[in-house]
């Protein structure tokens, strides 16, 4: 595992191209998992499962977006268990030969709003 970049105290690890696979974070609160993500083929995808989830009146915890660092657009999504699944496409890749690790200070360059929960996003 390399360190990818930084955003605030959170680590992002790859272990091939993929900007990272593991994004670590020291927290008072106790160890669990806070999400995962699903990559898809395309935009038209994110936008489909957007509209499906709402339709379904599945908690959008976090609005579409775009994150700094992995350039992902995606939205997250609340599951029965608890935890977030994060559903996006149009992540970037690291060349381990040219990248440079870099520090962010905000988590999204637009959007991934939070969404109280009840509310129509």
């Amino acid at each position: 595992m390399k360190i990818s970049d930084f955003i605030r105290n959170l680590v992002f690890f790859h272990c091939n191209p993929r900007h990272h696979t593991l994004a670590l974070i020291e927290g008072k609160r106790p160890k669990r998992l806070n999400h995962f993500m699903l990559q898809t083929q395309s935009i038209n995808d994110v936008g489909a499962t957007y509209d499906l989830v709402q339709d379904q009146e599945i908690w959008i915890t976090r609005g579409l977006g775009r994150h700094t660092n992995d350039h992902m657009t995606s939205f997250y999504m609340k599951t029965p268990s608890g935890f977030d699944v994060e559903y996006g496409w149009g992540a970037r890749t690291v060349d381990d030969t040219t990248w440079q690790v870099q520090r962010h200070e905000n988590g999204s360059i637009w959007g991934h709003r939070p969404v109280p929960a009840g509310v129509a996003s």
